[in-house]
């Protein structure tokens, strides 16, 4: 079920049909039972979340209008921080707003939310990057971005924040 709203939220606005989304729970081996078994998932998040979290669009999904995710409470504290005053605090709350891992690390393999994933990391390291810029340590936060991430524009990105301070 959290793949499952993962793989929406990532897409979202867009709907996302059930093959695509049976490749996002299972990458390149879906049971049988895949298209079934996406519905089933689903049924349970309508139960738990209400019948309109997720809509239906011919033989996609979308998550419904209602619903508010992890990414766009990210995305709105970092949009505050950037207009915030205080911005060096702010900042740094709005980069530990994400909860978990790396954004939409579950879906590392999908290739429908790299794009996404991408931008939801650059979005965190330029909450970031004013704490550095004030000379408040996130050495370790770095470190632990580098590995998360593991990506080279991630890793140049983290040099140049290094490059910056000295």
């Amino acid at each position: 079920e959290r793949k499952l709203l993962a793989a929406l939220a990532a897409c979202r606005p867009a709907s996302v049909s059930v093959d695509s989304l049976a490749e996002a729970l299972w990458a390149t081996h879906p049971p049988t039972s895949a298209k079934k078994t996406v519905q089933t998932n689903v049924l349970r998040v309508r139960t738990k979340l209400g019948r309109t979290a997720i809509e239906t669009i011919g033989d996609s999904y979308r998550l419904g209008n209602g619903l508010e995710t992890d990414i766009e409470r990210f995305e709105r504290a970092v949009r505050q921080a950037a207009a915030a005053t205080g911005r060096r605090t702010v900042c740094w709350d709005a980069a530990l707003e994400w909860s978990g891992d790396a954004p939409l690390e579950e879906l590392r393999h999908w290739a429908p939310a790299d794009g996404r994933r991408a931008q939801l990391e650059e979005l965190r390291l330029s909450a970031i990057e004013p704490r550095d810029r004030h000379g408040v340590s996130t050495v370790p936060v770095r470190v632990e971005l580098a590995a998360q991430v593991g990506d080279d524009r991630t890793g140049q990105r983290l040099a140049q924040l290094d490059a910056e301070l000295i």
